[in-house]
């Protein structure tokens, strides 16, 4: 991946901010040009630590939103999927991980294996009753895999009341499988998306776009220093203000949109 300028920004800011964190504390101990110095080789070694965050961050942030903007992508359209279409899709894909399949009893039968695959995907989600049905539909020596994005409480443990032949999956796993496969769903419908939840005021103090309003505020008690008498009042209010504003930077929240359904 390449270096963006975003990230070149952000490495500056940070040097920036340490380095007038690291002189404040630097100079209660040593003269002007050491402190100096000192700070300098502290800030220029923390941007690179800082760049390598920003760097892995970035990459990390970029894969995990395209993984799940494709996996919601792919639950919706599953949820408006017919039972054929759902069936189709699995088919495909245990067909391409080289197994041999057929339909039977309103499921995916995995030949030789006595194993039955059901895609359940629906907005209400699985209820009691639908696995009541799957658990007649099958012979005595068979098992049935029912896969679905959303059960309803208490689904699960009913499910595993049947002595193993009933087993629930979750759609993650799922969608690895269907990724890996080749058979992803086709859109059949797109939804609008919505807009992003409001985050907490807590949440919005830590928020990465911050770093810059609380550095302006370290800055000003810092200058504000040199024209009052109580001077360790403002430089400890400076110092805080600018410690905040560097971990704002490097763990503070991206502002990411994402899809969700």
């Amino acid at each position: 991946m390449k270096v963006t300028p975003a990230m070149i920004l952000d490495t500056i800011f940070t040097a920036f901010v340490s380095f007038i964190l690291s002189f404040v504390v630097f100079f209660y101990f040593f003269e002007r040009r050491l402190a100096i110095t000192f700070a300098v080789t502290f800030s220029l070694l923390f941007a690179l630590f800082a760049f390598r965050k920003f760097f892995n961050k970035h990459q990390k942030i970029k894969l995990s939103n395209e993984q799940k903007k494709l996996r919601d992508d792919a639950q919706a359209q599953l949820n408006v999927f017919t039972t054929t279409e759902k069936n189709d899709l699995f088919e495909r894909a245990l067909s391409n991980a080289g197994y041999q399949t057929a339909r039977k009893r309103g499921g995916i039968l995995i030949k030789d294996k006595k194993t039955y695959i059901f895609p359940l995907f629906s907005v209400d989600g699985v209820n009691k009753t639908d696995v009541v049905k799957i658990f007649n539909s099958i012979g005595r020596e068979d098992t049935a895999y029912i896969i679905s994005a959303n059960y309803l409480s208490g689904v699960k443990e009913f499910a595993d009341r049947f002595d193993g032949r009933i087993i629930t999956c979750e759609f993650d796993g799922a969608f690895k499988f269907l990724y890996e496969n080749d058979a992803l769903p086709r859109q059949k419908f797109k939804f609008k998306e919505k807009t992003p939840l409001k985050l907490s005021a807590i949440k919005n103090i830590i928020h990465k776009k911050n770093s810059k309003k609380l550095l302006l505020f370290g800055i000003g008690f810092l200058f504000m220093s040199y024209f009052v008498s109580i001077k360790t009042y403002y430089v400890i209010c400076g110092s805080i203000f600018l410690f905040f504003a560097l971990f704002c930077k490097l763990f503070g929240k991206e502002e990411v949109k994402t899809v969700t359904n």
